[in-house]
C-alpha cells in the first residue's frame, strides 16, 4: 500500500521505520507541522522528521492549513492509507475521505479514556495504574473514531512522562504493524467507542507546572512525574524559580518529622538523597532540582551548596 504519514515529533521515526520494515508498504510522502523559530536566535531549524525524509528521498509537505488546494495535491499522489501519529491538528473530513483504505491514528491511551493532546501526562497526574495504546480510524471529531486494535500497558510507580512514553511508543509501533496488516487483508475490525466512558486530556501549559504545596504529597508526586521532562514542576525558593524534577512520597518513621509544619516548609535533609518538604497532607522527598539558568543537580547537592536550613519555604508563583 502507498501510505501518507502525518506526524511532527521526533519519536515518529519509530513508526516510520516500522512501516518500512515490510516490503509491501511504501511511505509515499510525509505531512508535518511547519517549523517554528527556536532558540535565542529564533532561527528556523529543520525537524528530525524532515531531515530523515530528505535522507531517504521521501517528499515532505508542511502546509499551514489543510485546505482544498492542498487536498488536491494529496489526491494526485494516489495514496491508499493515511497514518497519523501526533500530527497536532484536527483534519477535515474531506481530507480523511481521500484515502481509499481509510486514515488511522495512533493514540496513547485506552480510548475513549483521555481523548486529546496530553493523555500520558493526565494519566500520571491522576495516579492511574494502567494506560495503553489505541489504533483507530480517524473521524472528524477528536479521537472519536472506531477502534481497530488496542493494548493495555501497566504504569509503574517510578514512571515519568518520558519513560512511559518510551514504552507506549514500543507498543504502538507493534500495534501499527498489526493494524496495517488487518487493513491490507480487508474488512479490519471496527469497534465503536463507548461515549459514556469518554474523558478528555487537555494540553499541558507551562502555567500548569506551578506546585501548590497545600495539596497532598501523593498528588504533587504525580504532578512531578507527569511534567518530566517537560515542562518541569516549578516552585520558588529565595525569590527565584526552582524546578522539582524528581521526587517521591516520603514515609516518616519513628516520628522523625513534625506534623504541624506548614505547607512548603523544608523540614530536613536526607543524606545522599535530598530534602523533605511538608505538603498539605504528608511529605515529599525532593530528589532532583534545577535552578534558573543552571544544570540539573541532586537535591542533596543543592541542599549542601545552597546551605539550606530547616524552616525555609518553597512557594508559589510571585
Amino acid at each position: 500500500m502507498k501510505i501518507l504519514f502525518l506526524g511532527t515529533p521526533g519519536f515518529c521515526l519509530s513508526f516510520l521505520n516500522k512501516i518500512r520494515e515490510g516490503e509491501t508498504d511504501e511511505v509515499t510522502a510525509i505531512l508535518t507541522r511547519p517549523p517554528k523559530p527556536a532558540g535565542r536566535s529564533y532561527k528556523i531549524k529543520e525537524s528530525t522528521l524532515v531531515l530523515w525524509a530528505r535522507k531517504n528521498g521521501i517528499a515532505v509537505y508542511t502546509p499551514e492549513k489543510v485546505d482544498q488546494e492542498f487536498e488536491s495535491q494529496i489526491r494526485a499522489l494516489s495514496v491508499d492509507l493515511g497514518v497519523v501519529v501526533a500530527y497536532g491538528k484536527i483534519l477535515p473530513l474531506s481530507f480523511i475521505q481521500i484515502f481509499p483504505r481509510g486514515c488511522i491514528n495512533i493514540h496513547f491511551s485506552l480510548l475513549p479514556r483521555y481523548r486529546g493532546p496530553a493523555p500520558i501526562q493526565r494519566a500520571l497526574m491522576n495516579g492511574d495504574k494502567k494506560t495503553g495504546v489505541s489504533v483507530i480510524f480517524l473521524s472528524e471529531k477528536l479521537d472519536e473514531g472506531d477502534v481497530i486494535v488496542q493494548k493495555e500497558v501497566d504504569i509503574q510507580e517510578e514512571d515519568t512522562a518520558g519513560t512511559l512514553q518510551e514504552r507506549l511508543i514500543e507498543v504502538g509501533t507493534e500495534l501499527l504493524g498489526e493494524a496495517i496488516e488487518l487493513i491490507r487483508r480487508g474488512n479490519p475490525p471496527r469497534r465503536r467507542q463507548d461515549f459514556t466512558h469518554a474523558s478528555f486530556a487537555p494540553a499541558i501549559k507551562k502555567s500548569d507546572a506551578w506546585i501548590d504545596w497545600s495539596l497532598p504529597a501523593r498528588q504533587i508526586f504525580n504532578q512531578v512525574r507527569a511534567f518530566y521532562p517537560w515542562p518541569g514542576s516549578v516552585t520558588t525558593f529565595r525569590g527565584k524559580r526552582l524546578k522539582i524534577l524528581q521526587a517521591r512520597v516520603y514515609n516518616s518513621l519513628n516520628g522523625d518529622i513534625r506534623s504541624e509544619s506548614p505547607s512548603g516548609e523544608i523540614v530536613k535533609p536526607v543524606k545522599e538523597k535530598g530534602f523533605v518538604v511538608a505538603c498539605g497532607e504528608g511529605h515529599l522527598l525532593v530528589l532532583g532540582v534545577q535552578q534558573e539558568n543552571r544544570s540539573r543537580v541532586s537535591a542533596f547537592s543543592f541542599w549542601q551548596g545552597g546551605r539550606l536550613k530547616p524552616g525555609e519555604r518553597l512557594g508559589k508563583e510571585e
